[in-house]
């Protein structure tokens, strides 16, 4: 059996990280015991609710303490030396432990390029590094530092207690593949359950305090989200065993803030799965990047720091005060049961008409204007049930979509009755198309020159949630000639039996 030979570079980094991490807890120490003041948590939050039982984000008047704030170096000339008890000067510069930590990063390649800014590497005329270098390479010791007086209440060193600090961060600096869950917060849905699991790396789990004011600092970052609307979500979906490839730590926060970092195929088609399967109203505005076994940084004593990125992809009507709302749509476990089937079906089809479908069907649900909605249903049911041809495009259509909607379980509807709505829904969005439909003052709805439409958008969302549901079920009928032949052998059977 070959014996372990540890890497030098990681031996000789946690030697010096030990070293620099014992003046700073010495340090931390003698600024509390002289009365010296700490910096309050940056952007530290209280966890309120709701009357419907939704939480929201509120700026805390108690924020723990930022035990790393003695460390900041601030410009006698800032008007700023206040913030550090009056004191211009890091209490650790002149400290031999952390300049021989600084030596090391700033000399070896790659601690170099995965702790330092890139670009900024390079000495002044003077000789000395730019000021952003010396405090980005004494960072992670400091922070450390902060770490462990929040976990373990003491600046009294203890190897052990160190190094279960410490190992977190190493391997966020020399792991080649970060390991990361992906987490998304369903918006204003209650559940009944704290936890279910859709398969082996995919589960719908209740999010704790400290996992809510964890998220809650994501709040500001991006665009396109309301922030109370952002708060409304006890659960998420999870999305286990993802890895993101590791490289400069001095830009993660700027590469997991893009919405395109995330696996949006898989978490629309969640979305859409829960769509077709509940019609619950609900969408999502974060994605959330949670690290697994590894920390490039913390907040205070929160279990882990999330790095993340904001959108909008939940319904226009939750600005208008949802969040007021006494009553909201509840997730049992067998809904979440038959929604987690639809989006394992969903994940495995390959059809470019499903993704279409996926895609309208949400697009559908988060429009601000019905029209919109109604134009994205019928282009989804057009993908999904349409064979390329143009010739009676709408009355084929309304067929498929009729002879689908009988297999769905527990249809209420006659073929007849379905057929006859898809024809209005068609109906509707040609006077769309040709200008001949008017909003009705102060409304969302709809209404034509003569013929009342207002209720076709919820028609054709129904429709097309029922058909996107039916063809993730059976996928013979993914191919609308399968669907003809269905008709057809329909028609066949009644002609036997009259």
């Amino acid at each position: 059996m070959s014996e372990f030979v540890a890497n030098p570079i990681e031996v000789e980094f946690e030697q010096k990280i030990c070293s620099a991490v014992k003046v700073a807890l010495d340090a931390i120490e003698a600024h509390r015991n002289s009365g010296g003041l700490f910096m309050d948590e940056f952007d530290w939050l209280e966890l309120q609710y709701w009357q419907n039982g939704m939480p929201w984000f509120t700026k805390s008047n108690s924020a723990p303490p930022n035990y790393a704030s003695p460390f900041y170096w601030v410009p006698p000339d800032s008007g700023m030396s206040e913030a550090n008890d009056g004191r211009a000067v890091d209490p650790t510069d002149a400290s031999p432990e952390f300049a021989l930590l600084e030596r090391l990063i700033t000399e070896n390649d790659f601690l170099r390029e995965r702790i330092l800014p890139a670009g900024k590497w390079d000495p002044g005329a003077d000789g000395t590094l730019p000021k952003i270098v010396t405090f980005s390479a004494r960072y992670a010791a400091r922070k450390i530092a902060s770490r462990y007086v929040h976990l373990y209440h003491s600046t009294r060193f203890d190897a052990t207690q160190f190094k279960a600090v410490f190992d977190s961060y190493k391997r966020g600096v020399f792991a080649e593949k970060l390991p990361v869950d992906i987490c998304i917060p369903i918006l204003f849905v209650r559940f009944s359950f704290d936890e279910v699991r859709i398969d082996e790396k995919i589960k719908i789990s209740r999010m704790d305090d400290e996992f809510q004011l964890a998220r809650g600092s994501q709040r500001s970052y991006g665009v396109g989200s309301h922030e109370l609307v952002m708060g409304c979500a006890t659960h998420m979906l999870v999305l286990e065993s993802w890895e993101v490839s590791n490289g400069n730590h001095f830009n993660l926060f700027q590469r997991f803030a893009s919405r395109d970092y995330y696996p949006l195929d898989h978490i629309d088609r969640f979305f859409a799965a829960l769509r077709a399967t509940s019609a619950i109203p609900t969408g999502y505005c974060q994605l959330l990047l949670r690290p697994v076994g590894w920390a490039d940084q913390w907040k205070a004593g929160l279990p882990t720091y999330l790095y993340g990125a904001t959108t909008r992809a939940y319904p226009g009507v939750f600005e208008d005060f949802y969040w007021t709302r006494p009553t909201l749509p509840e997730l049992s476990v067998s809904d979440a049961a038959t929604c987690g089937s639809a989006f394992r079906r969903l994940l495995e089809a390959t059809e470019n008409s499903l993704s279409i479908g996926v895609r309208r069907l949400n697009l559908c649900y988060c429009r601000d204007d019905e029209e919109d909605s109604l134009i994205d249903a019928t282009i989804a049911l057009e993908a999904l049930l349409s064979d390329g041809e143009h010739q009676e495009m709408t009355h084929k259509l309304a067929l498929r979509v009729a002879a689908v909607s009988q297999l769905y379980p527990g249809q209420l509807k006659s073929g007849q009755q379905i057929f006859d709505e898809v024809k209005k829904v068609y109906t509707a969005r040609s006077r769309i198309i040709h200008g001949k439909t008017r909003k009705i003052p102060g409304s969302r709805a709809m209404s034509a020159t003569r013929t009342p439409i207002s209720d076709a958008p919820e028609i054709a969302r129904e429709h097309l949630r029922t058909v996107l549901r039916v063809l993730v079920e059976y996928p013979q009928y993914r191919k609308p000639r399968a669907i003809d032949e269905l008709l057809l052998r329909a028609i066949g059977s009644r002609v036997a039996q009259s």
